[in-house]
């Protein structure tokens, strides 16, 4: 499965059941690293991009601790200095169909995609902060 499946699979609105994906050498990024939190769980939104798109969900605490390898204080605290650095990671997201009522007998459905799992594909990168290599040569280089 790929980016572009999820993308697809939150447009179908139909009665499909509940159902989970497992996508391979996703790219992950924070989209707001400054609002990854709430009510003392970490939720944020994340972007995921592969070959085939890019494409926006929100992860669990669960899924940003498994992708960054920190613990939830250290990740807190990578997410503020801005040391935080995501790479390829496996993934689980789930799918859910969602009915709203807004009061009156009208009714909205929406597919509700949620980033449920995840873990950094490569071991050198399972810390989640930047190596030591890269960050010298992202300054050296501006």
């Amino acid at each position: 499965v790929c980016v572009k499946s999820l993308a697809l699979a939150a447009e179908m609105r139909s009665c499909l059941p509940e159902q989970g994906f497992q996508l391979e050498g996703v790219y992950c990024r924070l989209t707001d690293a400054e609002n990854f939190s709430s009510q003392n769980r970490l939720w944020a939104k994340v972007l995921l991009t592969d070959a085939s798109g890019q494409y926006s969900v929100f992860a669990t605490e669960k899924a940003l601790l498994g992708m960054s390898g920190l613990q939830k204080d250290k990740f807190i605290e990578a997410c503020k200095d801005g040391s935080l650095h995501l790479h390829r990671c496996s993934i689980r997201v789930s799918r859910s169909l969602r009915t709203v009522h807004n009061g009156t007998s009208s009714q909205k459905d929406y597919v509700n995609l949620v980033l449920e799992d995840a873990s950094p594909l490569d071991p050198e990168y399972a810390s989640g902060l930047e190596p030591e290599g890269l960050r010298v040569a992202r300054t050296l280089l501006g």
